[in-house]
């Protein structure tokens, strides 16, 4: 096939005065007319260079990174400076390209110029290559319920603009690797899990007719949680292990079973202001919120058991005080276990990978259709 279009090229461009041999816009009209047929695969690839100032808040994150695409153009076949093709930008932007998007991009910023963006690889098999740089925010995935053990997936979602699955079809480049020994990133709060970096090859349905064939680079990335547990958690848990002292106080001491319960929850009250700032402001309780609301529970309700028991016949006075010995410690650690825990161990990325259409549903296609596939 490659060598027909080929002969049939050569054979135009001898009719061909030297001005118009060369003419950018039949690449891209001709392949109007090609997509009714088959769509044309585009081979991409993503190098991620750079990652800051991720904003749980806003859902947005600071990226920098490459984006690598190549494609066949067979109407580039043979195609050289003889025929006036001389590789110069104003050229490669009449030619035919896939209209690439990032889709979660919220300010993005194109780095290199046509210039440096192309490249003509192959002229025996019109094979293209388009480089291109792009740095700003794009949208980030986070689930703050788990907080401060919550992941994010850091979703590069490249696109065509304009082309439907139908024209284009998006597929990974085995040739550029999934991790770059480039990747530097400022996450300070963050851990990159290098091991988990994937491509996932998708559809967007806009409409029931209309589809997108969608490139996702997913980083799967990690919050560092120990200064949560060593300078928050910790330090309620030591005030409200602190609390049941009173369970071992004489119950007709009122006064100091309450002022001890008091002060204990002031300071509480106080810390939870000054750490306030830390905690991401959301109208739903996150892990941290539910240990915390856990600690306020419980204090009050050793304040009231310190009532209950001032009340209490003398008989049953030392009873109850016995149960809330046993009580109190076993909802604190079965409570501590069940949040913490859980969100450490059994949290597990959710990254669905599906590839439409495959090499062999496309041929299947084409061959129902009787159209030829295009490399």
């Amino acid at each position: 096939k490659s060598f027909a279009v080929f002969l049939t090229l050569q054979i135009m461009a001898s009719d061909s005065s030297p001005s118009d041999m060369f003419q950018g816009e039949e690449s891209g009209n001709r392949f109007k007319e090609d997509v009714k047929l088959a769509p044309r695969t585009v081979y991409l690839g993503c190098s991620v260079i750079d990652m800051r100032e991720l904003d749980t808040t806003t859902g947005t994150l600071h990226v920098e990174f490459y984006l690598y695409a190549r494609w066949i153009d067979p109407y580039m076949i043979g195609m050289d400076s003889s025929r006036g093709f001389n590789r110069s930008g104003a050229q490669y932007e009449t030619l035919w390209n896939p209209k690439l998007e990032v889709n979660n991009g919220v300010s993005m910023e194109l780095l290199l110029g046509p210039d440096a963006a192309w490249n003509f690889k192959n002229a025996e098999t019109g094979e293209m290559k388009y480089t291109q740089r792009y740095r700003g925010r794009i949208t980030v995935e986070n689930d703050l319920k788990r907080f401060p053990f919550d992941k994010a997936q850091v979703r590069i979602c490249i696109g065509c603009e304009f082309y439907g699955a139908d024209k284009v079809v998006l597929e990974r480049d085995e040739t550029v690797s999934l991790y770059s020994d480039t990747l530097k990133h400022k996450l300070a709060d963050w851990e990159v899990d290098r091991n988990s970096i994937s491509v996932v090859i998708s559809d967007k349905i806009v409409t029931s007719v209309k589809k997108y064939s969608n490139y996702t680079y997913v980083v799967p990335v990690a919050r560092k949680y120990m200064f949560y547990v060593w300078k928050v958690l910790l330090i309620n848990v030591m005030m409200l292990v602190w609390s049941w002292a009173v369970f071992w106080m004489d119950p007709e001491n009122i006064g100091d079973r309450m002022s001890l319960t008091l002060t204990l929850y002031l300071a509480a009250v106080a810390f939870l202001f000054v750490i306030s700032d830390k905690l991401p402001r959301v109208d739903f309780l996150t892990i941290m919120d539910k240990i915390m609301l856990l600690v306020f529970v419980l204090l009050f309700l050793s304040a009231f058991e310190s009532f209950v028991v001032f009340v209490a016949p003398n008989s049953a006075r030392y009873s109850i005080d016995y149960v809330a010995r046993i009580a109190f410690p076993f909802c604190t650690i079965t409570s501590l276990l069940y949040y913490c825990l859980r969100a450490i161990l059994f949290v597990r990325w959710d990254t669905p990978a599906k590839v439409w259409p495959r090499r062999d549903e496309r041929e299947k296609y084409a061959v129902q259709n009787a159209f030829p596939v295009v490399p």
